[in-house]
Parts: C-alpha cells; sequence; structure tokens
C-alpha cells in the first residue's frame, strides 16, 4: 500500500484566512495524490482532530477515491459523536501516540490525551474496524520499558506498534539517538518471542535514519511528507532533514533523515552513514596466444611482444607458449589491481568452470609469477609470465585458524555466522558441552537456523548484524569474526561492541580475504557476462590485516598472532587479540 502524509497546521479558530490556505494546500495535495494512485492519505500535525476543516478534507479525499487516515494529537477522538462523524465522512486508520505502559508513566510524559483517554479511543476504533496504531513516542524516560508499554498494548488488540523516535509537543525530550536504536532492537527482539503478542500484531519503527536501525528495513513504517511540483514542501514539512554525512551514504536515496530539532540540539555525530557495496574480485578473459614463447630468451624484454597495460594483462604458461588474458573490470582502478598483483600476489585460475565459486580449495587454483619474471628488472612495467602453485594454500591458511578454534571454550559470539563453514566443529564442541553458542547474522540461512535450532539447549541466534547488538557487558570468553570483517558497515562500532561484549582477557579472532583476480575460460566469462541484473556485492571494503589492524587497536585490543596475505598464501588473513 502506498500512503502520503499531509501535514495539517494548527490555526487558530479565528484566522480565517490561514484556514482558508491551509485547506487549499491539503486540497491540492490530495488531488495530486489522487493522480499518483495513491492508496490512502494520512492528516499529520499537532492534532488534525482540532482542525474545524477536518470532516471537509476526509470527505474530499473519499470524493477523489482515496483512504484517510489521521496521525498526531487525538484530542477530539474521545468524543464518541464526532469520531462517528469521522468514520462516516471516510476515516480508514487511525495512529495514537502512547508513552507508557500505565496511567502514571503515560501522563507524565504526554502533552495530549491522558492513558485512558487513549486506551478508550483504541476500543473505539476496534469496535468500528478502523485500522488502528500505536505509535510509542520515544522518550529517555521510556527508552528501558519499550517492550512492557507494547505488551500493554496487545490487550488492545492494535494492527500495528511503532517505536517513533518524533518530537511531540514541549513535555520530554527526545532521547540519544543511539540509545533509541539500541533499545528499539532489544525490544524488537525480545517481542518477536513474546508469549503475549496476538496474531496479526505488526512492530515497527519510524522517525529514525536508515543507518541507525539497517538490520530491519522490513520494519521501518516511516510515510514520506507528500511532495508535489506545485508544493515544494521543504525539509520542515516533515521535520526531517539530512546532513552533509549523509553524502555518499548507499540509504540516502530512500532514507527520511533526522528530525531537525534534534540535529539541532544533538549534531549529527551519530550518523553512521552506510557504505557502498564493492566487488571482492575481478577478471581476467582469453585474447590470445603466443607460441612459442622462450622464458630465458623473453620476447617482451627484447621487444618483440607490445607490453599493453601491465595490470590489465597476464600471461598463463601453457605448454610451448602463453595464453594471454586481460581484464576491463570497471570495480578495480589500474592502481588496486596493480597491488592485488604485484603486493599481495593474489591471482587465482578457475579450475570449475562454474560461474559462482563456494569452495576455494576445490575450484581455485593459486598462481605465482615465473622465478625468472621476479628476478627481471622490467617486471615492475610487465604484465608477467604466471604459473600454477603447487602448495595448497588454502589447507595452508586454514592450518593455522583450526588450532585457535579448537581451544574455544565457554561463551562464544559469533557475528556472521551465516555460512557456518565449522559446523562439525561447533556441534561436536557443543556437544561436548564445552561452549555455549550466539550467533550474529542479520540475514540467516536454513543451515544455520537448523544448527541453532538443533543445539537448542545452548545456542541461540540473533538475526540483527553487530552494529545494531546491545551487547551485554563482559559476557563472552571468545568472540569469532570469521570472513565477515569486511561486511562490518561501521568497523569502530563493530569493534567498539565486541570489545565491551568481551571479558577481560577474552580473545577475538577475525579472519577475511582480501580481493583477488581470477583467470577464467572463454565459456565461463559467457556465462558471468549473460547473468540477469547487476552483480551482487556483499563488501564494503577489501581489507588486509594490515588494513584491519588499526581498528582492532583503537578499540582496545591486543594483537597476539598475526597472519598476513602475502605473494605464496592463499588471500585469507588472521588475526588473534586479546581483550586486556
Amino acid at each position: 500500500m502506498s500512503r502520503a502524509l499531509i501535514q495539517l497546521a494548527s490555526v487558530p479558530p479565528d484566522d480565517l484566512a490561514a484556514q482558508d490556505r491551509t485547506r487549499r494546500e491539503a486540497a491540492l495535495q490530495l488531488t495530486w495524490a489522487a493522480k499518483q494512485n495513491t492508496d490512502m492519505v494520512v492528516f499529520g500535525g499537532p492534532d488534525p482532530t482540532a482542525r474545524a476543516d477536518l470532516l471537509q478534507l476526509l470527505t474530499l479525499a473519499g470524493v477523489l477515491g482515496l483512504r484517510s487516515g489521521i496521525a498526531g494529537g487525538i484530542s477530539r477522538l474521545g468524543d464518541d459523536a464526532f469520531l462517528e462523524r469521522l468514520v462516516g465522512s471516510g476515516l480508514a486508520f487511525a495512529s495514537l501516540p502512547v508513552f507508557g505502559e500505565d496511567a502514571v508513566r503515560h501522563d507524565a510524559l504526554s502533552p495530549a490525551a491522558d492513558f485512558q483517554t487513549t486506551r478508550d479511543v483504541l476500543k473505539q476504533l476496534q469496535a468500528r474496524d478502523v485500522e488502528r496504531e500505536a505509535r510509542v513516542i520515544l522518550r529517555r524516560e521510556n527508552l528501558s520499558r519499550l517492550a512492557a508499554i507494547a505488551e500493554s498494548l496487545f490487550a488492545y488488540a492494535p494492527l500495528r506498534i511503532v517505536f517513533a523516535f518524533e518530537e511531540a509537543g514541549a513535555t520530554g525530550s527526545m532521547p540519544p539517538l543511539d540509545a533509541a536504536a539500541r533499545a528499539v532492537i532489544a525490544a524488537l527482539l525480545v517481542l518477536a518471542d513474546s508469549p503475549m503478542r496476538p496474531d496479526g500484531a505488526e512492530l515497527a519503527f519510524s522517525g529514525f535514519p536508515l543507518c541507525a536501525i539497517h538490520v530491519f528495513p522490513d520494519r521501518n513504517a516511516d510515510i514520506a511528507p507528500w511532495r508535489t511540483e506545485l508544493l515544494e514542501a521543504s525539509a520542515a514539512a516533515s521535520g526531517r532533514i539530512k546532513t552533509a554525512r549523509c553524502e555518499g551514504c548507499a540509504e540516502k536515496s530512500r532514507c527520511g533523515g533526522v528530525e531537525a530539532r534534534y540535529l539541532a540540539v544533538s549534531g549529527d555525530a551519530e550518523l553512521r552513514p552506510i557504505p557502498t557495496t564493492r566487488s571482492n574480485s575481478f577478471v581476467y578473459r582469453p585474447t590470445g596466444r603466443i607460441a612459442p614463447f622462450d622464458i630465458e630468451r623473453c620476447p617482451i624484454q627484447n621487444g618483440k611482444i607490445p607490453v599493453g597495460n601491465a595490470a590489465r594483462r597476464l600471461f598463463l604458461a601453457n605448454g610451448d607458449g602463453v595464453d594471454v588474458y586481460e581484464t576491463d573490470s570497471g570495480d578495480f582502478t589500474d592502481a588496486e589491481i596493480d597491488r592485488v598483483r604485484r603486493e599481495l600476489g593474489q591471482i587465482y585460475l578457475d579450475l570449475s568452470g562454474e560461474t559462482l565459486h563456494t569452495d576455494f580449495q576445490v575450484e581455485m587454483a593459486k598462481l605465482h609469477p615465473h622465478p625468472a619474471c621476479v628476478a627481471c628488472p622490467a617486471y615492475i612495467n610487465c604484465p608477467g609470465v604466471w604459473m600454477r602453485e603447487p602448495a595448497d594454500v588454502f589447507a595452508l591458511a586454514e592450518a593455522k585458524l583450526l588450532p585457535w578454534l579448537e581451544q574455544l571454550s565457554g561463551e562464544i559470539l559469533d557475528v556472521g555466522g551465516g555460512p557456518l563453514r565449522y559446523a562439525s566443529l561447533f556441534g561436536r564442541l557443543l556437544a561436548e558441552g564445552r561452549i555455549r553458542y550466539t550467533a550474529i547474522e542479520p540475514s540467516p540461512p536454513a543451515l544455520l537456523t537448523t544448527f541453532i535450532e538443533r543445539h537448542a539447549s545452548s545456542a541461540r541466534l540473533l538475526p540483527i548484524g553487530i552494529e545494531e547488538y546491545p551487547a551485554p557487558q563482559a559476557r563472552f570468553d571468545w568472540a569469532l569474526v570469521l570472513r565477515s570483517h569486511n561486511h562490518f558497515r561501521d568497523l569502530d562500532l563493530a569493534y567498539a561492541t565486541l570489545f565491551a561484549a568481551l571479558k577481560p582477557g577474552g580473545r577475538l579472532i577475525a579472519v577475511d580475504n582480501t580481493a583477488y583476480g581470477m583467470v577464467r575460460s572463454a565459456e565461463a566469462w559467457d556465462r558471468l557476462a549473460k547473468l540477469d541484473g547487476a552483480p551482487h556485492f556483499e563488501h564494503y571494503r577489501n581489507h588486509t590485516s594490515e588494513d584491519a589492524l588499526p581498528y582492532f587497536i583503537r578499540a582496545g585490543f591486543e594483537p597476539i598472532e598475526r597472519h598476513p596475505v602475502g605473494p605464496r598464501t592463499a588471500n585469507q588473513w588472521l588475526v588473534v587479540l586479546r581483550k586486556p
């Protein structure tokens, strides 16, 4: 359902000119909404029920084929006769502000309707089959009681409960954005399993920038303010704006911003822009063959073969000649490709021909430049001849990690545990009673869900990201970041959270992969090029352990062991750290 929000200003009853002007503005927006095939318009504002022309606007909406609703103050909804007239004029939806789970707490914060009136109106709306929404307005005083407030509303059977980060009158003050987001996430997690939650009761949030509660995109109940070519609604129409920190955020176009009044007091330091995703690999495809090719009498060094763009060309030794490969990847600059090739040495040969790889150890073979090329002074400006690496570099990388995983004991926090690569090992440790396992995964696959269900007595799953995790202080003995570092949106926040969650002396094991180049056959390249849709990138960055180390240090961790990526290793790095 598409909805449009029309803000109705508070107008003094004796100011007829202002009433007429704002009514005409609302009518223009209604007309435009109808042309855009909008399903419902919601009249908002400090108290739309105080407007003398509300019944007229509801009637006009109905004439234009629009369902209508109200959101904001409800000073007149307690009047049964008036409510009956609203319903008769087409009222189909009402959103009521709620501040507490009982009269004492609600009435202390509510600038308008008292606790009993709000509950009575909910009952009356239910009896008239009007779609209902209870907006729990977040305040410093009620953050710790959000789940209790929601559970108290379950008895009144509203169709939806929304945790709203917004200004509502002069009473109270908006809480810190970060604290409010964490409180909402914690409440959503608790309420998801609440035995009191009736069937059909929805839980949502509104008023937050998407970077604050990125993990629950389907719970965002924002209604964007209606904008037309005739009425260019300013940021003040909704009271929410974006700042310079929002530039470059992947969610900027879908995000409503933050309350302007909040930013005026607190600034925008709490905003955590979501970086754009990027590819973690580039492809070399075949473009020709040179045979014969005598590396001892190198035709490149002798000027018989043009070098071209050294970063984007590669010669693969094959029999008495070389196969020529090139990449036209736009996801990596020449300098980035050159670093992957020369500094990190992360070039691989596709062995499987599969479009997507799931088992690097079986499907890929490491390549390295010919020793004669490495020793050649011209190699710095040359594509070089590459050969297969005889060693199983992936097995060697795993051999560095597995002894650490065998040491796991006590409370374990696995961040980004979706693929569950070590299910057998973790299952054994759980069966032996050595560990209690908590997995954090914003998009848990069936494999992980099944694993948690199988070990339900000592394992649990939280379907959130580390940035949203309301971490308990000093609970865990080990934290695992197994190939999820490059998936974190906010590294400083992620590692600060993990540092707080670990006990003193607790260990952090961080593993991830750098970018790499892949040499593919013509057939595999054709299949890859014909894939429908845009490429799906999951990484926000392609860090090496050197890139990641400053984030660990800033969070307070002390490195114990580090295995970086190099020309003769796999593209997997390992860092083990300790909380002092």
